[in-house]
Formats: structure tokens, sequence, C-alpha cells
């Protein structure tokens, strides 16, 4: 059952970029998906955070010194803050996670 649920969600996803033909005849492993879509979303994670970062070290005007821009401690301490902020969380959320013990959840 659980495989059926996999390949279907295989089928789905692979659809997207290869024709209907090709997906009898190529199937990755399950590891493999899982793997591809966890470093996707890595990548993703740190482009929306460098983007974050940046929009928020210039709510503070940087001096401009030799066509440089020298942040201040200002802008520092407001990215640096909301870093912590999503590591708290994310540190709270891992300690929120429940033990299976082994067992399927």
């Amino acid at each position: 059952m659980l495989e059926d649920r996999l390949h279907n969600f295989d089928d789905i996803v692979f659809s997207c970029f290869l024709p209907d033909d090709w997906l009898n005849e190529f199937r990755m492993p399950q590891h493999v998906l899982v793997y591809v879509y966890d470093t996707f979303i890595a990548y993703m994670v740190i482009a929306a955070l460098g983007n974050v970062v940046g929009f928020l070290m210039d709510r503070f005007e940087p001096e401009h010194i030799d066509g440089l821009q020298i942040y201040g401690r200002d802008s520092y301490l407001l990215s640096f803050g909301v870093l912590l902020v999503i590591s708290l969380f994310a540190v709270y959320s891992a300690f929120r996670i429940r033990e299976t013990y082994g067992k399927d959840i």
C-alpha cells in the first residue's frame, strides 16, 4: 500500500519533467527523491534568508566610505536578532517532536 502511494507520488513529480513513456523505464529509488527534495528545500531557505538579511541590513543606512558600504552595529543586531529568533523556534520545535521508539506514526 505504501509503495503504491510512493510510486503515485513519483508519477506526479516526474510527470512535470518527463514524458509519460519514460516514467515506466526510469524509476529512481525512493531515497533519491527524498534527498533531491531536501536539498532543494535547503537551497530555497538559504536564498530566502539571504534576501531577508539583506533587507534587514538596509533598514539602517550604511556609511559609504571609498565606494564601500559599511553597516553599523544596529544593522547587525537586527539581522542576528531575527536569525536568533528563527533558531530558537527551531530548537523549540525540535524538543516538541515525539519519540516514536521505531514505530510508524
